[in-house]
């Protein structure tokens, strides 16, 4: 059983353990009192630390088991039984990269990060992304999917079983998995501490200026880009007119309107989920920061891949009904000349780019946009409306803003947002800039 340390808010200088989980509740007094797996290891408030940190969940659980896991633990064995579509896609891709398929490779790919982030989630006693398992399933599903509608349903009965699977494996998934929300609520109330969220009222100081202020910064953005590109400046120029964009209207916004410490400054702060007050950079503190957001990226970035990919295929699957209900493509269907369009603009996309372009593509622009939708109007709305409405919101405005680069695939653009934003929620701007950066360099590739 792993042991805990405590540090209480009254008396943060002193050390308190190694204790037992259950221990931990008769000690506690208060939310903004900080424990810590390891006592050379930064500390952070209990309250939040429980929604952050799946490794303090699973001690604490150990000494207060949460009854709604109880058909997970049942069922957990029969849910990896939604490998088995992703596995045979996986041979289906092996064998379409032998034949010199030019897209088999990315494929294999995904199919090859869906099998490792599923399974290492379904290992654990208490999942730490369902939402993302059953995401990878699903996306599977529709890909089977694809390859029936292709065929107009002439196929062999083992697809339509394959389909079934990945969706009754993905439900099943969603239905039987406790969320970390939940688990996290059920300790806080184990520990008698009350939840996090404490939104000031919209009349608070300030909150319509800082509001206002962020939207301006997020339709400021993409038009300068479009102006850039439509004046044809070079690339070192746009090179430095997005780092100057991306140093001075989000620390304005933060530090002049918000009254809040830089953008840039708490990034670490918040990937390691300590108190602004008492951030102290460290090497211990930014590899802990570096640990939560790199695995906040990589798993958002999975989700990344099923959502798109899955409503990509989904689209593609409906266009390609329709074709068999009317007896061919003789006469392109609306939505088929939607699904080619967004083929010609991500084809018009994946050119060999220089390594100037690949700096702006992969590096600045990500920073860039996540100073803006994620640092400043995420955060803006964040600290005024619930989680959900922020992370929405901010999407939106991400894939408006894309329109003057995109117009078939604008949509894409709201479902990154969206994983862009629960990756800032997780550990904040430095994870949610790295699933992006990972994101537009698997695009660039």
């Amino acid at each position: 059983m792993p042991s805990l340390f405590l540090r209480r808010a009254a008396a943060p200088q002193e050390l308190i353990g190694p204790l037992a989980p259950d221990e931990i509740a008769a000690l506690v007094s208060s939310g903004d009192d900080c424990v810590s797996l390891d006592a050379s290891a930064p500390f952070a408030p209990v309250v939040r630390e429980l929604d952050r940190d799946a490794g303090l969940r699973d001690a604490l659980l150990a000494s207060f088991p949460y009854e709604g896991a109880r058909p997970y633990a049942r069922w957990r064995l029969a849910l990896f039984s939604g490998l088995i579509p992703v596995l045979t896609l996986a041979v289906l891709d092996r064998e379409l990269l032998a034949a010199g398929h030019p897209t088999a490779r990315a494929s294999l790919a995904i199919d090859a990060l869906f099998v490792v982030a599923c399974t290492a989630d379904l290992a654990r006693r208490h999942p730490r992304m369902p939402m993302v398992t059953a995401a990878a399933f699903a996306s599977a599903g529709v890909r089977v999917l694809l390859l029936i509608a292709a065929r107009c349903g002439q196929v062999h009965p083992l697809l339509l079983g394959l389909a079934g699977l990945s969706a009754l494996s993905s439900i099943a998934t969603l239905v039987l998995s406790p969320s970390p929300r939940a688990l996290a609520d059920h300790l806080r109330h184990a520990l008698a501490l009350a939840p996090p969220t404490r939104l000031p009222p919209a009349s608070a100081r300030g909150f319509y200026s800082y509001i206002a202020y962020a939207v301006t910064a997020a339709a400021a953005l993409p038009l300068l880009l479009y102006v850039l590109e439509a004046y044809r400046v070079p690339i070192a120029l746009q090179l430095l007119a997005f780092v100057l964009f991306a140093l001075v209207v989000p620390h304005v916004g933060r530090v002049v309107i918000g009254r809040e410490p830089a953008p840039l400054r708490m990034a670490v702060a918040q990937a390691a989920d300590v108190p602004a007050d008492s951030f102290v950079p460290s090497f211990a503190l930014s590899r802990r920061a570096l640990g939560r957001a790199g695995l906040a990226a990589v798993t958002m970035l999975v989700l990344s891949l099923a959502l798109v990919r899955g409503s990509q295929d989904m689209l593609e699957v409906a266009s390609r009904a329709h074709a068999c209900a009317v007896g061919g493509p003789a006469i392109p269907s609306a939505l088929q000349s939607f699904v080619d369009q967004e083929h010609a603009e991500v084809a018009g996309e994946r050119r060999a780019p220089d390594l100037a372009t690949l700096l702006l593509t992969v590096a600045v622009v990500p920073v860039a946009e996540e100073l803006v939708y994620r640092g400043l109007v995420q955060h803006a709305l964040r600290k005024r409306v619930r989680r959900r409405v922020a992370i929405g919101a901010a999407a939106l405005l991400f894939g408006l803003a894309h329109l003057l680069v995109y117009k078939a695939v604008a949509w894409q653009t709201v479902l990154l947002g969206l994983t862009f934003g629960l990756a800032y929620e997780s550990a904040g701007l430095l994870a949610s800039t790295l699933v992006h950066m990972l994101w537009n360099l698997w695009l660039s590739l």
